[in-house]
This record gives structure tokens, C-alpha cells and sequence, in this order.
């Protein structure tokens, strides 16, 4: 059995930025839920679907690296659509590493200037997914919005390669600061909290706070089976 740390939706700042919610502190956000997590350890791996910064920031993705550096040995992340993505490449590393049985990619579903995600990144990395596998990626498959900014062009194709797809296979996403658990064919789709804050969906309309804040547990079983559950911090 491996034990993941998923993580996401940080959205540090960088030194001079200013945050839309200046009465909550995200780094204080983030340290919470860390400390949270430590009891439920140790972790095999921490992994972060995205929007790691607020503002776009190498201080800010270097700040969180060097706060989660401390709970895994390995430490792995995919960039968000407020993310830099060469700059997530750099602190981070590249999104593929095996734990246990089990072999993690990333993929960049983030459009620069955008907020929805791009498929594209994840239908091409599939075909290389021949054993249990965990794909990063920051916009889910499967929307509780359908307001335009968390969608994921390209959605419908994904979905029918998911249904088609052979072998064990999760997705980890984050971006709807809320989160969730769905099925696709044999794949499964674990979306984490936010550590900033949570935000409930209900179609168009979204409410700032209306979700728990927090991280997932995810177990992956050297027989391809997994499981997740919630740390509310």
C-alpha cells in the first residue's frame, strides 16, 4: 500500500501581491491543513493539482515546495491556471515518478489567460499508461459547475477514453476549491479542497466558503485498487 498527500488550490503569494480575500492568509491556510496531515502519516508522496500561486509567482511556488518538502520524500506538482507553468516545471520537477505500483504523471490542463482547461495534455499522455497509474491534473473531468470558468474543453473525448481504458487508473484534480468523488468506466476521479478556501457549486452559481477546506488521503493498493478520504482542516 503507497499513501498519497493530495494537495491543491494553495494560492500563495509572492512578495508585493495582493490577495482578492485579504482576510484569510494562505500560507497560514496551508500550514493548518499541513499540520493536520501530519498526524495521518507518513506519506509515500505529496502531490499538488494546481494554482499552487495566486499571482503567478516563483517565490510563491518555491514557498509552498519548501513547506510540503518536509512530509514525503517525493514531492510532485501540476500547474494551475493561475500558475506559471515553466516556473512550476522548474521548482517542482517533472510530474512523473512511481510509488509502489503505481507510476504518477502530470499533465498541464492550464490555458495561459485563461481559467477553463484544455483535455488535450491528458488524452496524450494515456496512451503511455500501461500499468496502475495516477494522472495530475488541475480541471476535473467531471464539473459540479457549469459555469464557464471550470470546464474543461475536450471533456467528452477524455471521458470516452476513460470508458475504453484497460488498466487501473486514477485522476486527481483540484480548481473547484470543493471536493469530490465520481467514476468513469474503471477509472476513478478524486478532486481535493482547497487549503485557501472552499467554494460550493450549485450550475452557474458559486458561493465563496460554502465548502470545507482541507486536503485528501489517497491509498493505492499494490492491486491496482485505491481509495481517498477527506482531512477537514
Amino acid at each position: 500500500m503507497a499513501r498519497l498527500l493530495h494537495l491543491s488550490d494553495t494560492h500563495l503569494l509572492g512578495p508585493g501581491s495582493t490577495s482578492p480575500h485579504p482576510d484569510i492568509d494562505p500560507e497560514d491556510r496551508l500550514i493548518a491543513v499541513l499540520s493536520a496531515a501530519t498526524a495521518e502519516g507518513p506519506f509515500d508522496a505529496v502531490v499538488v493539482t494546481g494554482d499552487i500561486s495566486d499571482d503567478g509567482s516563483g517565490d510563491a511556488v518555491r514557498r509552498v515546495h519548501d513547506l510540503v518538502r518536509p512530509l514525503a520524500p517525493i514531492v510532485v506538482a501540476v500547474p494551475g491556471n493561475h500558475d506559471d507553468t515553466d516556473v512550476v516545471a522548474q521548482v517542482f520537477g517533472t510530474a512523473l515518478v512511481r510509488v509502489g505500483a503505481w507510476t504518477i504523471r502530470g499533465a498541464a490542463t492550464n490555458v495561459p489567460g485563461e481559467v477553463a482547461g484544455r483535455a488535450d495534455p491528458v488524452l496524450d499522455l494515456l496512451g503511455e499508461c500501461d500499468g496502475p497509474t495516477v494522472v495530475l491534473m488541475h480541471h476535473p473531468v467531471r464539473s459540479r459547475s457549469a459555469h464557464p470558468w471550470f470546464t474543461l474543453r475536450g471533456a467528452a473525448a477524455l471521458e470516452q477514453r476513460l470508458r475504453d481504458h484497460r488498466t487501473p487508473m486514477i485522476l486527481l484534480s483540484g480548481h473547484l476549491h470543493q471536493p469530490y468523488e465520481d467514476t468513469v468506466g474503471g477509472v476513478r476521479l478524486y478532486g481535493a479542497p482547497a487549503t485557501f478556501y472552499g467554494i460550493a457549486h450549485d450550475g452557474e452559481e458559486w458561493t465563496p466558503h460554502g465548502a470545507p477546506t482541507g486536503a485528501l488521503i489517497v491509498d493505492l493498493g499494490e492491486d491496482g485498487t485505491s481509495s481517498a478520504r477527506l482531512i477537514d482542516a
